[in-house]
């Protein structure tokens, strides 16, 4: 959440979200390349090759308000109200009888071509190979 300044996220469910960061590294779209990544590698200048994204958050995210945000509610009078502190700078959301569960974070790399593929390897860091959860038994 950005440029939210009263949100109240009361009885959410927020489950098995998986942010996988892919868009820059697999698409080379206009932008694309940097999203999603810290930018290019040290030494290199743009454009570059960006090999490995950034994870990116799964399930609910808070986040500073953006500069324009920031500077319309600089010369306001703004009383932040209970559960939102401060709110004239970060969109802090109030939380209440919500479920957040089996949310993960990945990001993507991408490896040299492969001969037998045609085409660049390309790895789902960490590795999906969790055993299943959230099984439950009926009594």
């Amino acid at each position: 959440m950005t440029d939210s300044l009263v949100v109240n996220f009361i009885n959410n469910t927020v489950v098995s979200n998986d942010a996988t960061a892919s868009s820059g590294v697999l698409f080379n779209t206009l932008f694309a390349p940097n999203a999603s990544s810290n930018g290019c590698p040290t030494g290199q200048t743009p454009p570059c090759t960006i090999n490995t994204s950034t994870n990116q958050p799964a399930g609910l995210v808070a986040t500073p308000n953006s500069a324009g945000m920031t500077a319309t509610l600089l010369p306001l009078t703004v009383t932040c109200p209970t559960g939102h502190p401060n709110c004239k700078s970060v969109s802090y959301p109030l939380l209440a009888n919500d479920v957040f569960w089996q949310n993960r974070s990945f990001h993507i790399s991408v490896g040299a071509l492969s001969p037998q593929y045609q085409q660049n390897v390309v790895t789902l860091v960490p590795t999906m190979n969790q055993t299943a959860t959230g099984q439950c038994a009926s009594r």
